[in-house]
């Protein structure tokens, strides 16, 4: 297994925990991203898309 850096296994885990976001009320997952509105899943992945480009952003600043 290879070795992952802190945003690779924050991308990682959001992704493996897709499928389960509308079975989830209130987790540090939901808390991360966002409450999930929207029932169909295009909606769904362009707001965990929006928050990795968010975060990634702030690792960017943060370098600086």
């Amino acid at each position: 297994m290879k070795n992952l850096t802190p945003i690779d296994e924050a991308i990682s885990i959001l992704l493996n925990s897709l499928p389960a976001i509308e079975e989830i009320e209130s987790t540090p997952l939901t808390d991360c991203v966002g409450r999930v509105l929207a029932e169909d899943f295009m909606h769904r992945w362009m707001c965990l898309h929006t928050q990795i480009v968010l975060w990634m952003g702030m690792l960017c600043e943060a370098r600086m």
